[in-house]
């Protein structure tokens, strides 16, 4: 399945800025760890590559707008 530019914006952010764990990516993007790990690795991205803890989604609220995207996301491929 292509990945839209929507999921690729969020892998990047996922992957690069929190301290989430592939299932979680995965999960959120309806993908397999597999796809996540060999996406991530073809454009280069770097797991959680220590960025300020400010930056990273840690808090309730930063969850809930990733978890806001992925089911518009979702809605939008259901159309």
């Amino acid at each position: 399945m292509k990945w839209t530019p929507e999921e690729i914006a969020l892998l990047k952010h996922l992957y690069c800025n929190t301290k989430m764990p592939y299932e979680k990516i995965s999960a959120m993007l309806n993908r397999s760890t597999s796809a996540i790990k060999t996406k991530a690795h073809d454009m280069g991205l770097q797991y959680n590559n220590g960025l300020p803890l400010e930056t990273k989604v840690d808090s309730f609220e930063q969850w809930n707008v990733c978890s806001f995207v992925v089911e518009q996301m979702r809605k939008k491929k259901r159309a």
